[in-house]
């Protein structure tokens, strides 16, 4: 869900960088797991 969202918010006319979307989806998956655990 978080993916199709983050990929709706893009500017279709910019380049995807994808090692950014990584990064960012990465640290959201941190702070769920993180939420998960207290």
């Amino acid at each position: 869900a978080i993916t199709v969202a983050k990929s709706l918010s893009l500017d279709p006319s910019e380049k995807l960088d994808v090692n950014l979307f990584l990064d960012d989806l990465i640290e959201k998956m941190d702070d769920i797991e993180k939420d998960d655990e207290e």
